[in-house]
């Protein structure tokens, strides 16, 4: 790796801490992982992770002009301020930014995670080229970005892009933000497991039945899916009409070249995709309908700290 300019991008996880080196054309170098451990609250885990990060940066090829970090929310990008981060403990009106900065002397730019992850795609992933995309991660809770005319569209208060929380049925499941019938509440892989438990808890047959159904999963439910299980099938294709019925009206909305879906729930597209695209067929109007297309996330894991690199080199 031989790069003059270099940022670090990190991605704040509520299990695990992800970082590495990011070149200028969005080439990875040293990266790290370790553990999160947010139950030690913030002021154990801020001067942590920049120990690590003073780590990434003794290891550059070049100089390192700043750090991009994808974090739970909501957070103000401008003021580097987490609001409320709910899987971190402790995490209440945090100046993350200010603090990292102070302690690396470097300028530190925070973004929302999911955020991170689409500017990720947008600019090295299933994204690039294009102008307009809609992104929703799919894991245990159903997070967004956008992008619209080749920008990370925050809005003024950073809140846009929950997409997680478009509400697919008004008086539907209480939602973790406290609202009812977000589509988080019903296309998270929680809430898959959710559903299949409750179907087999009715009295419905299924091979799901043969796992104690504190082992339930997405996952599972997947599988048993693969082997032609009924009830699994059901619940991955409401799965995908919920979906679709999100994605349909964003497509109405912003009119855009891709729908992008990311997250470990991914691997189930088969079961997805062709649902989801045939709802937006039926809801949307011919035009939006004709162009957008429907595309699996393509940097895995790496999405959020090539986004957040990516964010913090703009800024420069």
């Amino acid at each position: 790796m031989t790069s003059s300019k270099m940022t670090i991008g990190v991605d704040i996880g509520g299990t695990n801490i992800r970082a590495a080196l990011v070149g200028e054309d969005g080439e990875l170098g040293a990266h790290i992982k370790f553990r999160t451990e947010s139950e030690h609250g913030p002021d154990e885990l801020i001067p942590r992770l920049a120990e690590h990060l003073r780590g990434l940066i003794a290891q550059s090829p070049g100089e390192v002009k700043g750090v991009g970090v994808g974090c739970p929310g909501p957070l103000s990008s401008t003021t580097g301020i987490v609001y409320e981060a709910p899987n971190l403990f402790g995490w209440v009106n945090i100046p993350l930014g200010d603090r990292l900065s102070e302690a690396l002397g470097l300028p530190v730019r925070i973004h929302n995670d999911a955020n991170a992850a689409t500017w990720g795609e947008f600019w090295l992933g299933a994204g690039r080229d294009v102008g307009t995309i809609v992104m929703y991660t799919l894991g245990t809770g159903v997070g967004g970005g956008l992008v619209i005319g080749g920008r990370l569209w925050t809005g003024p208060d950073d809140t846009a892009g929950e997409l997680g929380h478009i509400c697919i049925f008004p008086d539907g499941e209480r939602c973790s933000c406290g609202a009812r019938g977000c589509l988080e509440a019903y296309a998270s892989a929680p809430a898959v497991a959710r559903r299949a438990r409750e179907a087999l808890a009715s009295g419905r047959e299924s091979s799901l039945s043969r796992y104690p159904a504190e082992e339930l999963t997405a996952h599972k439910v997947d599988h048993e899916a693969d082997a032609g299980d009924a009830l699994s099938i059901e619940i991955m294709q409401q799965t995908a009409e919920y979906l679709g019925l999100a994605a349909a009206a964003m497509v109405n909305a912003l009119n855009p070249d891709l729908v992008i879906y990311g997250g470990g729930m991914t691997a189930a597209k088969a079961w997805l995709f062709p649902v989801i695209e045939r709802v937006i067929a039926e809801r949307c109007f011919d035009a939006p309908a004709a162009r957008v297309r429907v595309v699996a996330a393509e940097l895995g894991d790496d999405a959020g700290i090539i986004g957040a690199a990516g964010l913090a080199m703009s800024a420069l």
